[in-house]
């Protein structure tokens, strides 16, 4: 205790080196690690080092919670919206086949409004394609 000197002292008693040390140095990771303080005040560091880790594992466990969490807000906004673009499709394609029926009866081309009919069937076709481009969309959206 009255040694003036250094002494490099390896030992897993800490009662021993409480009172012994006044440096720690630490082989970690194959690497040194220089400590002022004692035993104790090395031991108290590293606990509250560990708490960070532990606490920041903690920050990015909630975090990537809420990124699945918005993932999955996300994923149900498209899937109601592929749900939406299947229901509209249908529809279309049965107003189209409608269309189809009527304009494959005998004399359409003598009706008065065979035009009129050919310009809703028209705007129908570009309509399914929009609603196809935008389920098709969804789709990929999903993964």
């Amino acid at each position: 205790m009255e040694y003036d000197g250094s002494l490099i002292v390896v030992s897993h008693d800490r009662d021993f080196l409480a009172d012994l040390t006044t440096r720690t140095i630490e082989f970690r990771d194959h690497h040194l690690y220089d400590h002022i303080g004692d035993v104790n005040a090395f031991l108290e560091k590293r606990a509250l080092d560990n708490m960070r880790d532990v606490e920041m594992s903690s920050k990015v466990s909630s975090a990537n919670n809420e990124v699945k969490k918005n993932n999955d807000i996300e994923n149900k906004a498209i899937q109601k919206s592929i749900q939406q673009a299947e229901r509209k499709i249908a529809e279309l394609e049965n107003e189209i086949k409608k269309k189809e029926q009527v304009m494959a009866e005998d004399g359409f081309f003598e009706n008065s409004n065979h035009t009129k009919i050919l310009q809703e069937y028209n705007d129908l076709k570009k309509e399914l394609d929009v609603k196809m481009a935008e389920w098709e969309e969804a789709l990929e959206a999903m993964g």
